[in-house]
């Protein structure tokens, strides 16, 4: 498959990407504050809803929007559904893949893509299907956290991903290289591009539960890993945070923060 689904992870999601109390709130303020009064929304990989959900709850400043959500995986829309509040209108939800959206072209004023891209193949696909679904004044809003590339965090998945080449070389590369490639390639096809922070938190990262994680398959990236492979990488990974932290135990409090861009077209 193409594009991977969170099937396997929607027991443990909220649990493990879910924004420190507020947050979730700063970022849909920060979205609703560049819509017009009247706007369609569309969520690609909407998930259990961590940026749909504060959307709706704060729909009232945006009085007639609508927004929809879609999602390669059932078991990931099971568990938005049950967690929208009685009482607030459920927005529509629809199965679907990324680069085939079951919507008309020009149907929507916003499409939103966080933390998607790199979770598909032919990520150029998702783009142009995004931008079809658009109308021709519309803006697609990517999101993404950034944690500056020197901490603990950033250096641990950099190593992982550069164990994981070594170790398995045919590991198929998903998503763009860099988001500067994903960048280039919407400005090459006539987008502009401004960006702004929208949250900002720390987190706090213990170097062992993190390496846990990975080997327990909390995070994507060694889902597709061969079981020897996988062990190979982990304890390379191990092995390289010894010498570099001093020890497994090692915590840190790093500085993240939530970024928006959007991208428009002129036609």
């Amino acid at each position: 498959m193409d594009s991977i689904s969170f099937d396997f992870a929607a027991d443990f999601y909220d649990a493990t990407r879910g924004f420190p109390a507020g947050v979730g709130t700063e970022i849909a303020d920060s979205l609703l504050s560049k819509l017009e009064n009247r706007s369609s929304i569309l969520e690609v990989g909407v998930g259990t809803g961590r940026i749909l959900l504060p959307l709706v709850e704060q729909g009232e400043r945006l009085p007639d929007f609508s927004i929809f959500g879609v999602d390669i995986s059932p078991l990931m829309l099971s568990r938005l559904r049950s967690k929208i509040h009685p009482g607030i209108l459920a927005p529509p939800l629809v199965l679907g893949d990324a680069r085939y959206l079951p919507f008309a072209a020009g149907q929507f004023d916003v499409v939103l893509m966080v933390h998607l891209i790199h979770l598909i193949l032919d990520w150029q696909s998702a783009l142009m299907e995004s931008r079809r679904v658009l109308g021709s004044k519309g803006s697609l809003f990517m999101g993404y956290e950034l944690s500056d590339p020197a901490s603990a965090g950033a250096l641990l998945r950099k190593m992982l991903y550069q164990f994981t080449s070594e170790s398995c070389p045919e590991y198929p590369q998903f998503g763009p290289a860099d988001f500067s490639e994903k960048t280039g390639w919407l400005t090459s096809i006539g987008a502009t591009m401004d960006s702004w922070e929208a949250a900002s938190w720390t987190k706090l990262i213990k170097v062992g539960d993190t390496i846990r994680q990975y080997e327990d398959g909390t995070y994507s990236s060694t889902w597709r890993l061969p079981v020897e492979a996988r062990a190979r990488v982990i304890n390379r990974l191990r092995e390289w945070a010894v010498a570099e932290f001093g020890t497994l135990d090692a915590e840190f409090e790093v500085p993240r923060r939530f970024i928006w861009e959007r991208y428009r077209w002129i036609d």
